[in-house]
């Protein structure tokens, strides 16, 4: 039986919407997390395996990754003991993703992601997150990946505010034909 990308999108979102009763780190949340980054690395791979790329699955997409990541801060947030420097570089990481977003809808009039290379590698990151907190818990990967992030959607926020169209697979900023 085949499973189309907007299915594996579909399930992401369900998945983490379920994170929210779970017990954070437990057994149950790494099993349920799996699932959602399994979906996560899947969908996009389905959809330009099979040439099943839309705009629709695009946003799908964008918005179950929003899903999974809003779930996994929301979860783990109250169980981490971060310091102040911390919480704001992931204060500024949402602030600057929030932007990007509207900035796109009001350019492009679409809401819409970048899956730029720094994207795709912090999603990795994030995805990694849990595994790291339970086998080598340290405030500085953390540090490391927030600024990773922090660049990621520095760098998102550029690709829209100097492209010509919308093109959500742009690469990076170095790729941006800029005319």
């Amino acid at each position: 039986m085949k499973i189309s990308p907007n299915k594996l999108s579909f399930i992401r979102i369900i998945f983490s919407l379920l994170l929210f009763f779970t017990k954070p780190l437990s057994y149950l949340f790494f099993i349920i997390y799996l699932i959602c980054s399994i979906s996560d690395v899947l969908d996009g791979y389905v959809a330009r395996k099979y040439n099943l790329v839309t705009d629709f699955g695009a946003k799908l997409d964008s918005i179950a990754d929003m899903t999974m990541f809003l779930s996994l801060i929301i979860v783990l947030l109250p169980v981490l003991n971060f310091t102040l420097e911390i919480y704001v570089l992931i204060l500024i990481i949402v602030i600057l993703k929030i932007a990007s977003a509207i900035y796109c809808y009001i350019k492009f009039e679409k809401l819409s992601t970048i899956h730029s290379y720094l994207n795709k590698i912090t999603g990795l990151l994030i995805i990694l997150i849990p595994i790291l907190l339970i086998s080598a818990p340290s405030e500085n990967l953390i540090a490391i990946i927030c600024i990773i992030a922090t660049i990621a959607a520095i760098e998102e926020f550029l690709i829209i505010r100097y492209s010509q169209y919308l093109d959500i697979n742009c690469e990076s900023i170095i790729k941006l034909k800029i005319k």
